[in-house]
């Protein structure tokens, strides 16, 4: 897992730093992305302690508008999912507002952050269980690598904060002070 972390970190900065085209990127009204990675998830409660992190699945699907050529707002949907005991499937989600900024009109690059809702569900039997929703965060970093004037892979990194609260089955409390933080490295497609 770290040796996954290091070359994907090391992707997103060396993508970074590449050399700027010599025209400014086509960044203008609607914009669409949808991508594909891996997570690493740590979550705590009231009696939760020393906890190992999950590896899973992390899929997410944003779109907004172009303010300008360096700024976008958007709505994004982050989702982790993992297959645990009995094959009983976790989800964690994360419904945002998100603002994401490219420090130069020529490069790829850029940072976002986002707040909104996080939820938690869990899949039994072909039954969903809704186990309870709260506040909150995502922030990351990443590049546009065009393959054409409207359309780049978007290589990424981010990370998300949730804070469901008390999780519940109808009336009963399962755990109470639920939180869980998110370390994902993505792999997209934008149309820009």
């Amino acid at each position: 897992m770290l040796r996954q972390i290091i070359v994907s970190s090391t992707f997103v900065m060396l993508a970074a730093g590449l050399p700027a085209a010599a025209q400014a990127q086509a960044r203008e009204g609607f914009w669409i992305g949808a991508g594909v990675g891996y997570g690493s998830v740590g979550v705590g409660c009231d009696v939760c302690s020393g906890q190992d992190r999950e590896s899973g699945s992390t899929g997410y699907l944003r779109g907004g508008w172009t303010l300008n050529q360096r700024t976008l707002v958007g709505i994004d949907f982050d989702l982790w999912s993992k297959t645990v005991e009995n094959d009983v499937e976790l989800n964690l989600y994360n419904l945002t507002g998100s603002l994401t900024f490219y420090p130069s009109v020529t490069s790829g690059f850029f940072v976002k952050a986002g707040a909104g809702i996080s939820t938690i569900d869990s899949q039994v039997d072909n039954a969903t269980l809704e186990l309870g929703k709260g506040f909150g965060l995502t922030t990351g970093a990443g590049y546009d690598i065009r393959l054409g004037r409207m359309i780049s892979l978007t290589p990424a990194v981010g990370y998300w904060y949730g804070h469901p609260g008390d999780l519940r089955v109808g009336p009963a409390t399962l755990l109470s002070n639920w939180h869980q933080d998110l370390f994902e490295f993505t792999i997209g497609i934008t149309f820009h």
